[in-house]
């Protein structure tokens, strides 16, 4: 039997961190959807998808046990995994929903392969890492090798492509200064591995995060710089698309909600089915001053599905520097969709002289915690970009 198959890699928020929802409800599996489990027996899509304490693969184990201490560190495996089953509360994915639609779409089976695990950097996912070797099953990317070879020993199983959503731990000063270089070769690299050169990628950008902060660590600088990373990926690297979660809802400071997660599911699924990406920006462009000196910017984008869903405003928008650092006597006052064409939007600032413009830039939906509602009309969000360029 055919069964189109996806992989499932990256950290926390692919695992599924959302809520189960009450666990005397009976939740309804689409039959139409098979999961190789982290056991690595074919079984249904229940919720969660990533049981990571059943892993045949050790690296998953490990990486668990890295973080237990006290009594619980002296449990076996099998007792952790038992007591992880009795008390699950968490682990809601983007998988089901998206699997589902593909389901819907296409009318074929639906095969997905979860590898993700939380907290993960990139560095964790390169080939031999720590100096193993390559197929080592002590390590993400060999483990997830060794899943995917797995899978294809079944007959009728295509491996279609790679959902990604990884990135929160890569978002300090040092790891996001290359973060495109390095995610770009483990692209490269993970298609050569597996034979298939054109193997699509659809990838996530970051969403919120709404928690404290060690300042040695994450920064807000970083967590922009992952986000713009990941927006240009389409245009370095070919059969890869994004889409953003920057407006979608949080179950918790990091991780996005149930809810959230489906409509995330969707949203790679019509990008799977168009092979296309999401929308982006193209250019802004700035049409001089308008009533009482405030000037009129029109954020032209492409891969808009219809146009912008009608809205009074569009917050999210930022003057800034070349840097991103906003510019504290510049504001944005209003951005509605653009009546005159529907892809773009309309942003207006506070008075500005056309000839101060030349170091000033305009940003989407940057910090941790950006308040966006740019949406299509397909559902699939303008991404946070910047800092853009303002062309006169």
């Amino acid at each position: 039997m055919y069964l189109s198959t996806w992989i499932l890699a990256g950290q926390s928020n692919m695992q599924g961190f959302a809520p189960l929802g009450d666990p005397r409800r009976a939740v309804a599996v689409d039959p139409r959807v098979e999961v190789l489990a982290s056991s690595g027996r074919w079984t249904d899509a229940a919720e969660p998808l990533h049981r990571l304490w059943e892993s045949y693969t050790p690296v998953h184990r490990e990486l668990e046990r890295a973080g237990l201490t006290g009594e619980d560190a002296r449990l076996s495996d099998g007792e952790l995994a038992r007591r992880q089953a009795e008390g699950r509360r968490v682990g809601a994915g983007l998988g089901p929903a998206f699997a589902s639609r593909l389901a819907d779409a296409t009318g074929e089976r639906v095969g997905l392969i979860p590898c993700a695990h939380g907290g993960t950097a990139l560095e964790q996912w390169a080939p031999g890492f720590g100096g193993a070797p390559v197929d080592s099953l002590e390590t993400l990317y060999g483990s997830m090798l060794d899943r995917v070879g797995r899978a294809r020993s079944r007959a009728g199983v295509a491996i279609r492509g790679v959902l990604w959503y990884q990135g929160e731990s890569d978002a300090t000063p040092v790891r996001s200064a290359d973060y495109a270089e390095r995610f770009d070769a483990w692209v490269a690299r993970l298609r050569a591995d597996l034979g298939e050169p054109e193997l699509p990628v659809i990838v996530v950008q970051l969403g919120r995060f709404a928690g404290a902060v060690d300042p040695g660590e994450l920064t807000e600088r970083s967590w922009d710089r992952i986000r713009e990373a990941q927006r240009r990926l389409p245009r370095r690297m070919r059969a890869t698309a994004v889409v953003s979660a920057v407006d979608l809802g949080l179950s918790d400071p990091i991780h996005v909600g149930a809810p959230g997660l489906a409509r995330l599911g969707r949203r790679m699924a019509l990008l799977a089915l168009e092979h296309a990406t999401g929308p982006d920006v193209e250019r802004v462009e700035s049409l001089g001053p308008g009533a009482n000196g405030h000037l009129v910017l029109r954020v032209r984008c492409t891969g808009v599905r219809g146009g912008w869903r009608e809205g009074s405003h569009l917050p999210g928008f930022t003057l800034c520097d070349a840097d991103g650092v906003a510019i504290g006597r510049l504001r944005v006052v209003d951005a509605q969709p653009d009546p005159g064409d529907r892809s773009s939007i309309l942003v207006v600032t506070s008075p500005l002289d056309p000839a101060e413009l030349a170091g000033v830039r305009l940003s989407y939906g940057q910090g941790f915690d950006p308040v966006c509602l740019a949406v299509d009309e397909a559902d699939l969000p303008l991404p946070a970009f910047g800092p853009q360029p303002i062309e006169t």
